[in-house]
């Protein structure tokens, strides 16, 4: 719901307050990989995926902790890690996948 490119062709309902919010922490992410740019600071987000929280409820495929792996990936980088980008949940792809925005 936060990547701009995929608004048009996606399945998710228009749920404006819940996108805008995203694509806002996108491009505050962008902004800080900027600024940071030269520093040994990392700044990525990810889409930890549809999981079983209040929020996400009992029908969720998947739970907190293998939403947590990505996480877990992006803040153990090796050196010359990712810096500005926007990440899939690594469980659906079997790594890491950079998502347009």
């Amino acid at each position: 719901m936060a990547s701009l490119q995929q608004i048009p062709q996606d399945f998710y309902p228009i749920a404006p307050s819940s996108r805008m919010s995203k694509v806002g922490l996108n491009a505050m992410k962008t902004l800080l990989a900027k600024e940071l740019k030269n520093t040994n600071i990392l700044v990525n987000n990810y889409s930890p995926g549809w999981m079983k929280t209040d929020m996400g409820g009992e029908d969720a495929p998947y739970t907190t902790e293998e939403g947590a792996e990505t996480a877990v990936y992006l803040a153990t980088p090796p050196d010359g890690g990712s810096q500005g980008r926007f990440f899939a949940e690594m469980r659906k792809f079997g790594g890491a996948v950079v998502l347009p925005w």
